[in-house]
Order: structure tokens, then sequence, then C-alpha cells
């Protein structure tokens, strides 16, 4: 055994050479690609929050529609005839606020919906003749009395209660959504007169 072996040959021995690291040119091929992942990434955000918003309007209008339908579905067709016309505040889930807001003692209310509604025969706002001509369902001549139209406006400008009235009768308005549903009763009362 030699004593005086050179220090290198010691040291090459005792520590294996390490395996390589990336080159620059493969470090900004990498940087690269994932830039352009991510720049991919960032330009879908815009049209997902905005589809996510839409969702939930979407979401709190229909849980209105579906609040406002059972509400009216269990009172009688004479009951809802006498109903004053007035706006009705949602929050931002579409849960029905009973107080008003724009009552200036309650001014921490922050509505993001109202609605109004109308019972009808007619499905769609001026055109009462000639539904009323062909008949309201499939083979009756006349509206049944057991079934009437109940049309729902919506807004999300809550403070913009005078285009909720002007949607309901058939003007068109923007950032007003018109929906028309058909409830039935079991308790027919003396017929409507057909407006």
């Amino acid at each position: 055994m030699k004593l005086n072996a050179p220090l290198s040959k010691q040291s090459s021995r005792a520590f294996p050479r390490l395996a390589r690291a990336f080159t620059l040119a493969e470090s900004l091929f990498a940087m690269t690609i994932v830039s352009f992942v991510l720049l991919a990434i960032i330009g879908i955000m815009p049209s997902g929050l905005a589809s996510l918003k839409d969702a939930e309007r979407r979401a709190a209008e229909t849980r209105i529609c579906q609040t406002l339908a059972a509400d009216f579905e269990g009172r009688s067709w004479a009951s809802l005839a006498s109903l004053p016309s007035r706006p009705m505040y949602f929050d931002e889930r579409g849960v029905a606020s009973t107080i008003d807001p724009l009552d200036d003692n309650n001014p921490t209310l922050n509505p993001v919906y109202a609605a109004e509604v109308m019972l009808t025969f007619d499905p769609v706002a001026g055109h009462q003749q000639t539904m009323a001509s062909n008949g309201w369902l499939p083979g009756e001549t006349s509206p049944s009395p057991y079934l009437r139209y109940l049309r729902i406006a919506i807004t999300d400008h809550p403070t913009d209660t005078n285009s909720l009235q002007q949607a309901l009768n058939g003007t068109p308005q923007s950032f007003v959504q018109v929906y028309t549903l058909v409830l039935a009763n079991l308790e027919p009362d003396l017929p409507m007169q057909s407006q």
C-alpha cells in the first residue's frame, strides 16, 4: 500500500462525480413553456369569473321565482286578485327581505334584486285577444278556472322599480328578466275576466 498516493486520486474515489445540472438553454426552454401555460390560465380566468357571476345571478333568480310561485300557489285566486302591486326585495342569494330598502329609517339594508309580479290569463302581455280566440289549452275554447299565468319581472337594479312594471306590461327593459310560470289552483272561484 502506498502512502504517498496523490490526493486527487483518493478524493475522486471517495466522492464519486455528481451528475450534470441543467444547462442555461434547458432552463430557458422550461421557463418559456411554464410562462405560456400561466398566460393561458390567466387569460381564461376573466371568462370563468363572468360565468360564475352569471350562474350566481341565475340561481338567485330561480330561487326568487320558486319562492313567489310557492307563495302564490298556496292562496286562492280571489285573495290574489286583491294584492297590491308593489316591488319585493331580495338579497344576493334570492332570499326575500321583509324590510323596504327605500325606507329612510333602515339605511343598512342593501338589496340586490327587486321583483314584481302580475297574475293573469295572458302568458304574454298584449296578446289577450289572440290567445282567447285560439283557446288557452289544447281543446279548450275558454280559459281554465284552475290555471293562471304568473309573470315575474326581476331586476338587479332594485332602485329602478318603474322598469319592472313596464316589463310586465310587455315593454322590453334592459336589466330586467321576465319569467312566466303557470300556476294551478284546485279551488276555482268566479273566473277572472280577461283584460
